[in-house]
Parts: C-alpha cells; structure tokens; sequence
C-alpha cells in the first residue's frame, strides 16, 4: 500500500511539472486553507487527495499556509463524546480563509458545525458521489467536485473482464438518490436478455445466502451498504468483508479501501482531475470571487484498481484489465526488498569480473565460430547430397564446383566428370540433339560471365522449363532456378533443378481429356439443338395443318372429329413440353444457362400471372384455386424466367395428381423473415420410401404402361435445380391418400 501511495505521489509531481491547468495567483495577504478527512475512515485515497492539493495548492499560490485535522462524528459510538473535535475545530476556527474537506462524512460534519465555528468560511469538497445527494446544510456556502459515477461504464468494464458472466448482483440502499437509481436502471435496459442482473435494496446480512445460488458466473457490485444485526447500514468496508468470508463471488465496489476487505476491484474517481479542479477553484476564491459565483465541477473521470489476489483467486487474465488499471497488493520480490543492494553488488561484480570475462568471451567466440562452421557444413552437406533435387554450385569463374547425387539421376553425368568443368559447356552437352546449335555455346558464356559480374539477369531467380538430354533415359523435362551468391570476388550462382517429366505428361493428357471433353459437349449440344428443330418443325406443321382441317370439318358438328383433333393437339403439345423439358434440363446440367437477377415482387409479378393460366383447369376439373397472402412484404431478388418455371411445374403438379377438393397457393415469412410460398394440394399424395427420389430427373412413383399419370419426370428435377440457380430451396410435406405441400424457401 506504501509503494502504491508513493507512486501516487510520484505521478502528481510529474503531472503538474506539465499541466498548465492551474495557474499561479497573486495574493495580497498571506492565506490560510484548512484540509479535513474523516479520521476514522481515513484511507490511501484520502491520503493521495491531501498530498496532491498540498503541493498544488503550495506552488500555486503564494505565502499560503496549509493545515490538516482528522475529524471524528460525535455521533458515532467509536468517537470520544466530540471532546477531540471541539477542542481541535476552536483552535483553527478563526484563522481559515478556506476550509477542503476530502470525503462525504468530513463534509457533513463540517457542515453541521458550520453556524458554531466556521460561518463565514467558504467550503470546497473532494471525494463526493452522484449517487448521494447532499442535504441542505451541506450546500450552503460551499461549492466542490462531484464525482459522477457512470454505471453503464463500469458494468461495461466488468463484463470486459468476466466474459463469461451470465448474472450481476447489484446491492444498494434507501440513501442512493433517484437519479442514479433512474441512471442505473437505464443501463440495464441496455444489455440483452442473456445477461440477469438482480437488484436487491437494504439487504441485510442474514440475506446474503440467497446470492450465493448458482454462483458461477456471478459478480457482485456493492453500490449500498448491508444492513446489520440492529438494522442500521454497516459501513461498506464490513458489507465487502461480510460478503467476501460468505460467498467465492468477485465483489466490485466503489471504495478504495474495500481492496483490503475483500474486493476484487474498484472504480474509483480520478484523483489528478479532482485535485485540479479544487485547486483551480480555490485559487478563485482566494482571489475574491464570491463562492456563489464558482460553480460546482461534475467529473467523469475514474480509475480501476484491483487486488492481486483475487484476480489470481478467480483466474482473472491480465490482458482483459481495463486500460491504466491499478493492481494492489502485489507480493514484494527480493528486488523489491534489497534492490539498492543488487545494484551496488552487481556493479561491483561487473568491474572486478570485466577482465575475466573478456578474455574467456574471446576465446569462446573463437571456438564457437568454428562449431558452428563445422556443423553448418555438415547440415548442408547432409541436406546437399540427400536432396532428390538436383543442385549444382559455380564460382565466380563460372565452374562447377559441387553436383550432387539427384543432379547425377536428372542428367546422367558423375560428378567425377562434371566438376572443375565450365557450367556453360556442360550445359550445351545437355541439350537435346535437336536444338544444339553453333552459337548457343557462346551466348551461353556470354549471359553467365556477365551474371557472375553483377549478379543480374533476365533468366535469374525465375523457374525455367528445359530439356535434358539424359543418355539413360533420353530427353526429359525439367524445371530449373538459378540464384545469385554475393561474396568478396564477385558471384557465385546456385542452380536446383527438378525432373518433371511426368507432371508434363500428366498436363498434356489433361489437356488432351479436356479438348475431348469440350468435343463431346459440343456434339451433344449440337445433336439436342438438331433434334429439337428436327422434331419441331414437322410437329409445328402437324399443328397447322390439323387446324386448318379442323376448322373446316368443324362444320359438320361431328364431336368424334372434334375429339380426334383435341387429341393430335394435346399429343402434339406434350411431344414439345418434353423437348423443352430435356434441353432446360441439358443446359442446366451443363452450366450453361446465365441467370439475369432483379428484384420481383411474387405476387404481382410471377404468382397472380400463373394463377390466371390455372382458373381454367380448376374450372374443368371442379377443383377450388385459392391465394392466400400473410406478408406484405414479398420483393425478392431472383431471375424470373426460372422462377416462372418453378411454380408452373409445382401448380401444375398439383393439379394434375389432385381429382377433387383443392390447391392452395399461400405467401408468407418464416420467422427468420425468409420469403416463403407454399403450393397445397388435396391430391394423391407421395409415399415416404419414393420421397427421396422426388427430383431425380426421369423419376416417377408410378412407372410402366400401366401407369395412371403421364410426364417425363423432369418437372420437378429441374424445379429444384432452377431453385438452387435463385439461392432458394424446396422442401415437401406430403402423406399418400392425404396431400402435398411444396414450399419454396428464398433464402436471406
């Protein structure tokens, strides 16, 4: 606690060496400031107060005296009968120009004793919380800093730490004023559902087991006091020392000198802050500017200081601290003790050990350089012959000088043979009989000399394709690097170089398989855009022409022809249906349809336009059409030819498998606000062991030439494929001799 204080200290004086937030004032007479705390709450919070308005008060205004006096409540049962405070505020009653008082209760009794001892004295006060409001006699002829206490910033600094806390325990008493029980409500409101805070007024000691329920993932911020056995308010000292031996919860509160009774941390008013605005506002009445003319300071400012051994008790990580957090009583090390001592012996050690150390530094030095070297040469060497690459090295003269075993394996040629030999030259004898040429040899020479000169070139540190001509294996491919090795002479170049004869191999094979590939595609789609004009065109004649003749037997009135026609009409046009069928699902297969997307509204756009093609079907086969719409929302962005398509091959589906009741078209949300549209139907329904197979193209329930229903079986196969197209999904509700619901889901 005393290193705490000191640092305290330490960081005020360097504060005001740099701030220019109080500036020196000129006294005409000598003044005289009185400085009061509670005596018997008196804390390292009071004592960092009292210390800081000293020196500020001290250098910034001139022939000022400073005095100090502990008080005592003579209510209280622990003062003596108010004797010491009479005979200590009498002594110092006439000769205060100014009276600073660092704490709520110094100020209540001051205030009390005001009309007795101090009544034309004006009053500053430090260490004052929004959450208590001061009475009447408190605000007459005195003006200060009130702290105001953020809740939502503090709970929010908790929740940092304690991420995976799920409830907070708040405790406060009748005495906290509205506003800040208004402002601490508000901040509840703030956070979801998932985090439970409680909020418990007068709670007493013999009440504090119920917090102890479910208590991982608990805090507790004690914002009021307990009540005790004789139902008066404990001090907030003995509320956190109470909770903390009853309860392995952390405790958060807004009094430093909880710390020591139990408290896992504290959020405490800035003191730099409120030193300096009571500074600044003593300056101003020393100077004469009447005390109901300075107004009272509202500050925001407040640190967080925690206790070393509960954030190791609750394993609370470092790193989740607010920033400029203080952490208290941390266990001294033996620096801490005897640091002045390890400097003195360490210094000592350091000269008379200097020499020593030196001539044993360079004969290590020497001896590990050439360890090092030894086993770097090794490693090299290792990883140098066991490579399956092949490497080379050249001098700066541009001759081999190393050729490694997987070199031998590429090209064919020993090492015994290669090296000492110019790089150039080994590398024409390589090449392939075909591509040797007279001048190849010299250009050769020409780009590697200059290369070892500057180390630059075209073809450096670039993965080269050649041919090798290897006498065992004939010609292969290889992919080869050349790098640039900087020494004193100049360069030397470094070649790896890899046999990928058979990745080339495998390249052209693919290559190869995708040309074929692409052959066969374009035969296929050649072939189906034949057949389809092919089949079309003497269909489309049969059409004309059976109309033509219909038109002019009609006039007979015979109804058999009338059938007869009816019947190469409806065969005509389903031999069409299943073209188009086919080829949408060919080009869906083959990712060749492009989808245009746009915003659609369902209804107006695509659904009330295919209901109006149905009216005649349900008409014919008595069967009711009804539209239901439960949103009014129903934009969704998507590519209307396909989504046309969609509901074309479910509506007629339903219409189709249903002989009598009803299909119903129904528009809504799911409740993730997903557009759905759901067609309902009364028909045949679908068995469960044939529902897997529902949008396999060419499958149907029913199959053979018995079967009752005609179709190709692609309706729905390409429905779920163009629904995938639209980022949507089609799901199925169905009971055999029941129904079946299709829904069509467009995904967020």
């Amino acid at each position: 606690m005393k290193e705490l204080f000191r640092f305290f200290n330490l960081i005020f004086i360097c504060w005001f060496c740099v701030s220019n937030s109080v500036l020196p004032q000129k006294t005409a007479n000598p003044k005289t400031i009185l400085i009061v705390d509670y005596k018997l709450s008196q804390d390292e919070n009071n004592e960092i107060l009292i210390n800081g308005l000293k020196f500020n008060l001290g250098k910034s205004i001139p022939d000022l005296t400073i005095k100090e006096i502990s008080i005592s409540d003579s209510t209280s049962p622990e003062s003596n009968s108010g004797f010491e405070n009479e005979k200590n505020i009498r002594a110092l009653a006439n000769n205060s120009d100014l009276i600073i008082t660092v704490d709520e209760t110094a100020l209540r009794i001051i205030s009390r004793e005001r009309e007795k001892y101090f009544l034309k004295v004006p009053i500053i006060y430090l260490g004052i919380t929004s959450f208590y409001d001061l009475l009447p006699e408190e605000k007459n002829f005195s003006t200060g800093v009130i702290h105001n206490i953020n809740f939502k910033r503090i709970l929010d600094k908790i929740i940092a730490v304690h991420r995976s806390v799920k409830t907070v325990e708040i405790i406060l008493d009748d005495r906290i004023n509205s506003n800040a029980i208004t402002s601490i409500k508000n901040a509840i409101k703030s956070y979801s559902s998932a985090l439970k805070i409680n909020l418990y007024y007068k709670l007493s000691t013999n009440e504090t087991g119920k917090l102890a329920k479910d208590k991982n993932d608990k805090v507790i911020i004690l914002l009021g006091n307990l009540v005790g056995d004789d139902n008066q308010y404990l001090s907030e000292e003995n509320s956190t020392l109470i909770l903390e031996r009853k309860l392995d919860i952390p405790i958060y509160t807004t009094k430093l000198s909880t710390i020591t009774c139990g408290a896992t941390g504290c959020f405490v008013p800035n003191n730099f802050s409120q030193v300096a605005d009571a500074s600044r506002m003593a300056a101003q009445i020393l100077n004469g500017v009447p005390i109901s003319q300075v107004p009272v300071k509202h500050n925001n400012n407040f640190r967080s200081i925690y206790d070393y051994y509960m954030l190791s008790r609750y394993n609370i990580d470092y790193e989740l601290l607010p920033v400029g957090t203080v952490v208290m009583n941390k266990p001294k090390t033996f620096y801490d003790e005897y640091g002045e001592y390890v400097w003195i012996v360490t210094i000592a050690f350091l000269v008379l050990s200097l020499t020593i150390v030196f001539l044993i530094l360079n004969i290590k030095r020497r001896m590990l350089i050439q360890r090092q070297l030894t086993l770097s040469e090794k490693k090299f060497r290792g990883f140098f012959e066991q490579s399956t690459d092949g490497i080379a090295l050249i001098n700066e003269q541009g001759t081999i000088i190393e050729w490694n075993k997987g070199l031998e394996n590429i090209t064919g040629l020993k090492k015994e043979y290669v090296v000492n030999k110019k790089q150039w030259e080994i590398q024409y004898e390589l090449l392939p009989d075909f591509l040797k040429k007279e001048t190849i040899i010299e250009n050769y020479k020409k780009e590697l000399t200059d290369f070892l000169k500057t180390g630059q070139g075209d073809w450096i540190n670039t993965l080269n394709d050649v041919l090798i001509q290897n006498k065992h294996k004939g010609v292969i491919y290889a992919q080869q690097l050349i790098f640039p090795i900087k020494t004193e002479k100049g360069f030397m170049a470094g070649s790896i170089m890899r046999d990928v004869t058979h990745q080339k191999l495998a390249e052209q094979e693919l290559i190869a398989a995708k040309e074929e590939a692409e052959r066969s595609d374009r035969i296929k789609s050649e072939f189906l855009a034949q057949m389809s004009h092919e089949i079309r065109t003497p269909i489309n004649a049969i059409l004309s022409f059976a109309s033509l003749l219909n038109d002019q037997l009609s006039e007979n009135g015979d109804p058999e022809i009338q059938e007869y026609f009816n019947t190469i009409d409806s065969g005509a046009r389903r031999l069409i249906r299943t073209i188009d069928l086919i080829l949408n699902m060919a080009e869906v297969k083959a990712g060749n349809y492009a989808i245009t997307t746009k915003t659609i509204d369902l209804e107006k756009d695509i659904l009330s336009k295919i209901m109006k093609d149905f009216y005649s079907t349900a008409l014919q086969k008595d069967i009711r059409l009804n539209f239901i719409r439960k949103t009014e929302d129903c934009f969704i962005q998507g590519d209307n030819y396909t989504i046309v398509q969609i509901f074309n091959a479910l509506i007629d589906n339903a219409f189709k498998y249903t002989e009598k009741g009803s299909v119903e078209i129904i528009l809504y949300r799911d409740d993730i606000q997903q557009v759905c549209v759901e067609v309902k139907d009364t028909g045949i329904g679908i068995s469960q062991d044939y529902l897997p197979k529902l949008f396999s193209a060419f499958s149907q329930e029913q199959t053979g030439y018995s079967r009752k229903y005609d179709g190709t079986g692609l309706g729905l196969a390409l429905a779920k494929n163009y629904a995938g197209l639209n980022n949507a999904d089609i799901q199925v509700i169905s009971e055999k001799g029941v129904g079946s619901s299709f829904i069509v889901i467009f995904k967020n």
